[in-house]
């Protein structure tokens, strides 16, 4: 779980004091003047909570047509607090129906991150008149033992259900199925099932390095492998880890990914998440990688982790993130909401010039959103017209734009995403420094330490084309994919209103802009 240690003083001290919460919780409500999903900055189509905190995605799981989210979750502030599991539940991945908060603190601690698995062979003995257990496994955090600066103050506690995971039970009543060896960080449990070695296998994110155990039962666990991966630059502590078994584009060549999210290393600084690609065998993950690849590379796709459970037939590695960053998760100007995740996305890996590359691509149910399309004409631009405005006040905040940019000789050209107030956020090709540049500086309300928020993301990029570039806006976030996923760049903003016109723009030379889809999307609340 994701745990920002930048807390201060007064919020500590809350925490610890706050003994009727973990008890009873008390959920904060909406005035009934302002419907929840109708306020400022409200993303439409990408998950939320009604009210309050949310960070990590935590136990997702397939069962029974549904697909589940739990989360990290206080019921009683905007701010990260005492930690719950938030839940939600969905039969497309679009549309969300809230559930009740699946898990509460105890005396064992906070409720930190983790994931769910489905025991189809009843191998914890847990299943009880021919119903499958469900099991989720999630590191119970002591905030009182940190505080007395033990080292053990975080281990790993299983909760089951009986009844397809709508409500749960906290195994030996909350007592740890794995103890703390004596390391601060020890964390955020991926569970999963090996087949060929017929043994569950736990991922815990254990300081600055992924610690590997594994179970026949799901509930004795037994030490197999740390990794480390290459010390390349300082990346601080791990955090939420995850293993996928995924063919190499069309073949029947496998390869695992580790997935590793870092906090405060990202590629421009802040948290993000890296991936490995390699082998597994049961007991050792081994990679031999020599440099950092990163998920996304814009600086709001944090602690991503895949569905377990998805049907065979099925086959997709399906993921989701948390779509903020831990600079400003604390401080966006959110009222009484804080937080969404990313839209649900399908992960694939390539192979091309001795390069492994994890592709991310929004699911197609997505598709389901789409308004009748608004029809933009094919445009170069240039001397004499570097400019053109695809819209006026056409839109409402909530759309998927996608192009493709033919050919340019151009030294910078891209698109402006404005509203009427002038707030604008910029998608940019540089020619000379070959890099794909998102910019929110100018896009509305910001803040940050030292500026962090505003400064440009960027992915290098070789001058080739055609390049083609698909963008979902949601009123206070960009998720750009660029030539079918192969780069990802995820960002929040907050303008004054929502966006409502596209001007594309081409500096230094011409640009040709074809095949150019308007898509206005419904809201999925």
């Amino acid at each position: 779980m994701s745990y920002s240690h930048r807390l201060n003083f007064f919020l500590l001290l809350f925490f610890l004091g706050s003994g009727p919460l973990l008890s009873g919780i008390c959920h904060a409500q909406l005035p009934s003047s302002e419907p929840a999903y109708q306020e400022q900055y409200r993303p439409q189509f990408h998950f939320s909570p009604i009210a309050n905190w949310m960070n990590d995605p935590n136990g997702l799981f397939f069962h029974k047509g549904n697909y589940h989210l739990f989360y990290q979750y206080n019921p009683d502030s905007t701010i990260w607090g005492p930690m719950h599991w938030g839940h939600a539940t969905s039969g497309d991945l679009v549309h969300w129906e809230h559930q009740a908060p699946a898990l509460s603190p105890d005396a064992a601690g906070m409720i930190f991150s983790g994931s769910v698995v489905v025991d189809h062979q009843n191998t914890s003995g847990l299943g009880q008149n021919d119903q499958v257990p469900i099991l989720a496994y999630y590191t119970a955090h002591r905030m009182d033992w940190e505080q007395d600066h033990r080292l053990d103050f975080q281990n790993q506690a299983m909760a089951f259900s009986l009844d397809d995971g709508l409500s749960w039970e906290k195994y030996n009543h909350g007592h740890p199925v794995l103890f703390n060896p004596g390391i601060k960080d020890f964390r955020d449990p991926k569970v999963f099932w090996h087949s060929p070695t017929q043994r569950w296998i736990m991922l815990l994110a254990a300081g600055d390095h992924i610690a590997i155990w594994n179970s026949g039962n799901g509930i004795d666990w037994d030490y197999c492998s740390d990794f480390y991966g290459p010390k390349l630059e300082a990346d601080g502590v791990w955090e939420c880890p995850d293993l996928l078994k995924m063919p190499v584009g069309n073949t029947q060549t496998y390869k695992y990914v580790l997935l590793v999210s870092v906090n405060a290393y990202g590629p421009f600084g802040g948290s993000a998440t890296k991936y490995f690609v390699g082998d597994f065998d049961g007991r050792t993950f081994t990679s031999d990688q020599q440099n950092t690849l990163w998920v996304d590379y814009g600086k709001d796709n944090y602690a991503g982790v895949s569905w377990n459970n998805i049907p065979r037939e099925d086959g997709r590695l399906l993921t989701i993130g948390w779509m903020n960053n831990w600079e400003y998760a604390q401080n966006t100007p959110t009222e009484r909401w804080r937080s969404a995740m990313t839209v649900p996305k399908r992960l694939s890996l390539e192979k091309a010039a001795n390069q492994y590359l994890l592709k991310s691509h929004p699911i197609e149910a997505l598709k389901s959103l789409r308004e009748e399309a608004i029809a933009v004409a094919d445009v170069r631009l240039g001397h004499p017209a570097p400019q053109q405005q695809f819209f006026t006040n056409d839109l409402s905040g909530a759309f998927e734009l996608s192009l493709t940019i033919m050919e340019s000789d151009a030294q910078q050209f891209g698109l402006w995403l404005h509203n009427v107030q002038g707030d604008t956020f910029q998608v940019m090709y540089n020619a000379s420094e070959q890099k794909i540049i998102t910019d929110r500086s100018k896009a509305g309300t910001f803040f940050s330490r030292e500026g962090f928020y505003s400064k440009p993301t960027f992915v290098e990029w070789p001058k080739r084309y055609p390049l083609k570039l698909h963008l979902l806006v949601d009123w206070s976030s960009v998720e750009l994919f660029v030539q079918n996923g192969e780069k990802a760049m995820t960002n929040t903003f907050y303008p004054s209103t929502a966006i409502t016109s596209i001007t594309a723009f081409s500096h230094g030379g011409n640009s040709a802009f074809e095949n150019i889809e308007v898509f206005p999307l419904k809201s999925i609340w």
